[in-house]
């Protein structure tokens, strides 16, 4: 059956996974993708390439695109057709020729894909991780007289406490949200041949720097 799930975070886990769904569900992944493409046309416009006019604004459905999708078997290119066929009736008729000029669908997806992971660790998974070490810690502080037995290779070894092993727990998973709070995911739009294409073939390096 089409509507069954593909895995158990689809299914038994997904009220577990649920506020993750507007960052790693295929509709969100087309509409980031759409503000990608959007965002770039901007740029040619800025730097001289597409003519001057003002990108309105725009609805993009999932249910159309999909539908594109089943006819060209292309999901950007879907989206490229949706975002043109927009244009068209929105009087963007200018604009039209210039979506998606010069790229490639790695262009838009590895973009898309490092704003919506960003998105998620920023707004859900790292408050949560944040949430737990410091429950951890709490948890730490009050059970730090709390004697309990240690082990060394499976064997019983000198005491411990249940705080310090908490303490443990706490420290890492801190030093860990730490690094996550420091991640800036990279992207990178290396056009048809595999460089940086919107530079360089309309020989425009300090444009396409700042895009």
């Amino acid at each position: 059956m089409k509507d069954s799930p593909l895995s158990p975070i689809d299914d038994r886990y997904y009220e577990e996974v649920r506020e993750l769904s507007p960052f790693f569900s295929q509709e969100s992944l087309v509409q980031e993708r759409a503000r990608i493409e959007l965002e770039y046309l901007s740029f040619l416009m800025r730097v001289g390439v597409a003519p001057s006019s003002k990108i309105p604004a725009l609805e993009v459905s999932y249910e159309e695109v999909k539908g594109l999708e089943a006819d060209l078997g292309h999901d950007v290119k879907a989206l490229e057709v949706h975002l043109v066929n927009r244009l068209r009736a929105s009087g963007r008729e200018e604009l039209a020729p210039f979506v998606h000029l010069g790229l490639t669908s790695e262009d838009v997806n590895n973009l898309a894909y490092a704003r919506l992971l960003l998105s998620a660790l920023k707004s859900v998974m790292i408050p949560a991780y944040e949430k737990l070490a410091v429950g951890l810690s709490a948890m730490a502080r009050r059970e730090a007289k709390t004697v309990m037995l240690a082990r060394t290779h499976g064997r019983p070894a000198i005491p411990t406490t249940f705080g310090k092993e908490l303490a443990n727990f706490a420290l890492r998973l801190a030093e860990r949200v730490a690094y996550l709070n420091s991640l800036k995911p990279w992207g990178r739009s290396p056009g048809q041949w595999g460089h940086t294409l919107p530079s360089s073939f309309y020989d425009l390096p300090a444009g396409g720097s700042n895009y």
